[in-house]
């Protein structure tokens, strides 16, 4: 019994530490990273990453060091800022039968997605804004787009509204992507890679940011290098093809957020808006003079009528902006928000299509 307990005891004392393994594979990454990141930079910064997260340790130490040697082939470094590695839980067939088991993601992160689209030469300057509640903003969209930004700094600046990705060219013009809240939590929830400590947790705001930057990336100039790591994260997300497809389509903007006034979405081109829906006259009871009820009024409509409208009004060419009666009034909230998941869903649609039209 004592010599088992000695064999065991000197078997762990053999297998390498961490530090040691890291240091095995140094050729490994040189080969893997690009000249201007030197191996010692790219170890150090590996072995902070485990000293900030020591569950790395307990997970998988192949799927550690595949990540790690995919992190160096994009030729970012796991920082927090450019990329990360995280762990998740993954079922695994065993001698036991299905076991989850730690493994190890690496993902491009916000820093990381916008150094290899800026790789392109073309973008002069790229700013993305994380809006609250409380915070002032303008957008103004028309030959070129302006966002004017303001952050709230007495206190409490609100839960988030929307995340903005401003992007101006070295030749002058410029792009905006716009994602609310709502839309971003509906990528979150196609997250394949879910953990109680991972960044969707532990760094909510940079991932919502990472989410915009990403979607704005695909209508951007890039290089086959930024286009594999885009999709390489699109692979992480329950939507096959979504890299290939929007990149093909130029998306509309949030509701063309033209302009923003208050802190509220305004268009400048009232003839884009939506024509809201005329009130019907008010009826009364000719003996009573009561007011009559009619039928087929909001309160008929319910989310599968919303998110068909959306639908048809992307078809029409109509922003992505819910109809006033519904989006100013709370208690039609709702239908809002259904409104605007028809209209995404027939623009994902209608790219898809776009893009198998474009493969025969």
């Amino acid at each position: 019994m004592n010599t088992n307990v000695a064999t065991q005891a000197a078997q762990i004392q053999r297998m390498p530490t961490m530090a040691e393994e890291i240091e095995q594979r140094t050729e490994r990454f040189q080969a893997a990273l690009p000249p201007h990141i030197p191996v010692a930079k790219f170890k150090s910064v590996l072995t902070a990453a485990i000293n900030r997260a020591p569950d790395l340790v307990k997970a998988d130490r192949r799927s550690f060091f595949n990540s790690a040697v995919q992190c160096a082939n994009d030729g970012l470094v796991p920082d927090g800022r450019e990329a990360a590695l995280v762990v998740y839980n993954n079922k695994v067939k065993t001698e036991e039968g299905e076991k989850w088991l730690p493994f190890v993601q690496y993902l491009p992160m916000v820093a990381g997605i916008m150094k290899k689209v800026r790789n392109s030469g073309e973008i002069a300057n790229w700013q993305v804004y994380a809006v609250h509640k409380n915070d002032e903003y303008k957008i103004v969209e028309g030959f070129d787009i302006t966002f004017e930004y303001h952050r709230f700094l007495d206190g409490d600046p609100g839960p988030l509204k929307f995340v903005a990705s401003l992007v101006t060219f070295k030749s002058g013009e410029t792009s905006l992507e716009i994602m609310t809240v709502f839309e971003i939590e509906k990528v979150k929830a196609r997250s394949k890679v879910k953990s109680e400590r991972g960044p969707w947790a532990t760094d909510y705001e940079e991932m919502c940011k990472k989410t915009v930057i990403k979607r704005h990336s695909k209508r951007l100039p890039m290089n086959t290098d930024a286009l594999d790591v885009i999709r390489r994260d699109d692979a992480l997300y329950d939507y096959e093809g979504q890299s290939d497809k929007v990149a093909q389509v130029k998306r509309p903007q949030l509701s063309d957020f033209s302009e923003a006034v208050d802190g509220g979405l305004m268009d400048s081109n009232p003839k884009a808006l939506p024509e809201p829906e005329k009130a019907a006259e008010t009826q009364h009871d000719p003996e009573t003079g009561e007011v009559q009820e009619e039928a087929g009024g909001v309160e008929d409509y319910g989310p599968a009528d919303a998110m068909a409208r959306g639908r048809e009004d992307y078809k029409a060419k109509k922003p992505k902006v819910a109809p006033p009666e519904w989006r100013d009034n709370p208690a039609f909230s709702h239908l809002a928000e259904a409104y605007i998941e028809g209209w995404v869903m027939q623009d994902e649609e209608s790219a898809l299509e776009a893009a198998k039209a474009k493969k025969k």
